[in-house]
């Protein structure tokens, strides 16, 4: 009886163990790989311009010549980047060249540069926040 007993814990256990090896190989085949992009990026018949994702983030100026600054090494107008020709570098934006057209692509988000208000003067404060050139009584 005991070893009829041993026989059936032996095949439950292997019926047991065939089960958790086919619900791991079911789970497995589920599982997507991390390393590609989503299924919504990857759709078919949707081709994404690599200067879509492209942003300027460092200029440097050598020898009068502008250079825009991308992983270590520098690029100047006319090189190709990111599947755009650099059209133009000024201080604040790189322009590129791409299948789509020229682009302008702003160094500073949100941030445009203005000319002084040429009708008012400034006014400065001295330290103790008075108008400059003005000496307040000491008490």
């Amino acid at each position: 009886m005991a070893a009829q007993g041993l026989r059936i814990l032996r095949v439950i256990a292997a019926g047991v163990c065939c089960a958790i090896v086919a619900t791991a190989a079911i789970s497995a085949a589920s599982l997507r790989d991390p390393t590609q992009p989503p299924a919504a990026l990857a759709a078919p018949g949707s081709v994404r311009n690599p200067l879509d994702s492209f942003r300027p983030q460092h200029l440097v100026i050598v020898g009068g010549e502008r250079y825009l600054v991308l992983n270590g090494r520098r690029y100047r107008a006319g090189e190709i980047i990111s599947g755009g020709q650099i059209e133009r570098i000024t201080e604040t934006e790189v322009w590129l060249r791409g299948g789509d057209g020229l682009r302008k692509l702003p160094l500073f988000s949100g941030i445009e540069k203005r000319p002084p208000n040429a009708g008012k003067a400034a006014t400065t404060t001295n330290t103790s926040g008075q108008p400059a050139g003005k000496k307040g009584q000491i008490k």
